[in-house]
């Protein structure tokens, strides 16, 4: 299933990169949970389909906003993807440009869990490969 679960995440990335909520619905399971903390100072959780329409609602002031994935790793019924994360403000024109790092946790063929986080070790930590 691991192989299934490598598509699945990339799919998810290339329907946020098109902001594309009923395609990421459509993936996730219905208590879908997405932890991020891109362009804020703590984590955001978003929860379900209202959750990941809020994102993108909030996610308006961003003119550019977009995953470059770089590194799928295959990890069973998780996927580490490994890339950057890329954002230009609508407005202001301030470009972001950062390593991200997102545990991706499926079940049933669907995403149940997405945390993303700053840094690789707290990604490697999420998925249990380090303590």
């Amino acid at each position: 299933m691991s192989h299934e679960n490598v598509l699945l995440a990339r799919n998810a990335i290339a329907a946020f990169n098109r902001r594309d909520v009923a395609g990421l619905v459509e993936l996730s399971t219905d208590d879908f949970e997405w932890v991020t903390w891109t362009g804020t100072v703590d984590p955001t959780a978003y929860h379900g389909a209202e959750g990941l329409a809020r994102y993108f609602r909030d996610a308006d002031v961003w003119e550019v906003l977009n995953l470059e994935a770089q590194e799928f790793r295959d990890l069973g019924d998780e996927v580490l993807v490994v890339g950057t994360f890329h954002a230009r403000g609508g407005g202001s024109g301030m470009e972001i440009h950062v390593p991200y790092y997102s545990a991706f946790f499926t079940t049933g063929g669907k995403l149940a869990q997405v945390l993303s986080f700053r840094t690789e070790d707290e990604a490697l930590k999420a998925v249990g490969l380090v303590e």
